[in-house]
């Protein structure tokens, strides 16, 4: 409807949006390499690298803890965004939108 529409734009205008690109190595189920985290909309650029990285390391050590291999997708889904949603909640206050992306490389 038009009031949910409407609803989702003012909180992506408010909290802006996260993409997180996961890369997984297709035989072993483990990541490839480190998480790529992008943003539009959340903060000043300045601000991001440092979060970023933080983001990225935090997203690193929550999938090794999974202990679970190959990771099914929908498990990475839920573990990114649960992940990534408390640390930018205790470290910025904010709550944007989170998307990933998962590839087999």
């Amino acid at each position: 409807s038009k009031s949910s529409i409407l609803r989702d734009r003012r909180a992506l205008s408010r909290e802006g949006i996260l993409m997180v690109a996961i890369a997984l190595n297709k035989d072993a189920g483990t990541l490839a390499r480190p998480p790529q985290v992008t943003s539009r909309g959340f903060m000043d650029r300045e601000d991001m690298s440092e979060l970023f990285q933080k983001v990225s390391e935090s997203l690193v050590k929550s999938l090794d803890h999974t202990r679970q291999y190959p990771i099914e997708r929908s498990a990475i889904d839920a573990l990114v965004k649960d992940t990534v949603s408390k640390l930018l909640l205790k470290e910025t206050g904010r709550r944007p939108m989170i998307m990933t992306s998962t590839l087999e490389v």
